[in-house]
């Protein structure tokens, strides 16, 4: 028996997709879908033609976008949103909530091969940005591969706390509060 319960209402793509292979799902066979209906779940409410649809919309280039404070990773969320939308380039915005959390998507090769932008926060709890930016590069060196746009964001000034996140491997660093000003310009090159 395969239901698939909607978590929340800010499933993203990746994780749609994850689900879907983890339960064996034929991603142009919809009628598994169909077969055990229940509330809120990917079954009879979800049609054959919204599912297809989805996946035409596949995203080949994601920011992470990492805050430990919720209100200030979805203010800068909706920053980036902005200038996507501005832009019209098609990003998918996967938000974390700590180091932790941007390693579990940088240890999935489908994901890591579309992230073109990490924009961390420097003071997070677990796993700091600089620490999770020193692992990043390891990986990338490992696997030879071209290096991620790396932004580390952060209210210090302090220029011990500066050089330490530019020894990290941070391409750049923002002061808080992030702003359409400071960040635009990082989407021209996608």
């Amino acid at each position: 028996m395969i239901i698939l319960e909607v978590i929340n209402d800010d499933i993203n793509f990746y994780q749609y997709k994850k689900l879907l292979n983890n339960n064996k799902i034929n991603l142009q066979d919809t009628s598994q879908l169909k077969a055990n209906s229940t509330p809120r779940s990917f079954t009879e409410n979800l049609s054959q033609s919204l599912i297809m649809k989805s996946f035409e919309k596949i995203r080949n280039n994601i920011v992470l976008l990492a805050d430990d404070n919720h209100i200030i990773n979805e203010s800068n969320k909706r920053i980036i949103n902005k200038i996507i939308k501005h832009k019209q380039i098609d990003l998918e915005i996967i938000t974390c909530t700590d180091g932790v959390e941007i390693l579990k998507y940088i240890s999935d090769e489908e994901i890591f091969e579309d992230i073109k932008i990490i924009i961390t926060d420097e003071n997070m709890e677990y796993l700091n940005g600089s620490e999770a930016i020193k692992i990043i590069r390891g990986i990338e060196q490992r696997k030879k591969c071209p290096k991620k746009l790396i932004i580390s964001l952060t209210c210090h000034e302090d220029n011990d706390f500066i050089n330490n996140i530019k020894q990290s491997g941070a391409d750049f660093i923002i002061t808080k509060p992030l702003s359409i000003q400071k960040i635009s310009g990082f989407f021209e090159q996608i």
